[in-house]
């Protein structure tokens, strides 16, 4: 299972105070295979200070933007975002099947900017 889109690793600054949001299309094999089908399954994803962080510093809304076609839509309130600070944080997103098998299908680093006003 792979990502097309935007693959693994560093995702657009998180803007300190603002919503955030990112489109993803999740792939079964590599990225040339054909959509996964997320039907069914349980989305969630999580942004931590450090990978052995016990804290979670924000909690991702995943949501499925067409489950047959494998697009999901990872999005972070205002309210959430405001209360993060400057720094570099780790983040995961991972489905869940009805069986219980958890896939992460994203991962990396994200970057909070720092709001002015």
């Amino acid at each position: 299972m792979g990502l097309l889109n935007i693959g693994l690793g560093t995702v657009d600054p998180i803007r300190q105070g603002a919503a955030y949001t990112l489109a993803v299309t999740v792939y079964s094999g590599t990225s040339t295979g054909a959509a996964m089908n997320l039907t069914g399954y349980t989305l969630a994803g999580k942004l931590k200070q450090h990978y052995d962080s016990t804290a979670t510093a924000g909690t991702f809304t995943v949501t499925a933007v067409s489950a047959t076609a494998g697009t999901l839509r990872v999005a972070m309130k205002s309210s959430v975002t405001g209360a993060l600070t400057n720094r570099r944080y780790v983040y995961d997103v991972d489905v869940t099947s009805s069986g219980g098998t958890v896939t992460r299908v994203l991962e990396g680093c994200a970057y909070v900017t720092p709001r002015v006003t």
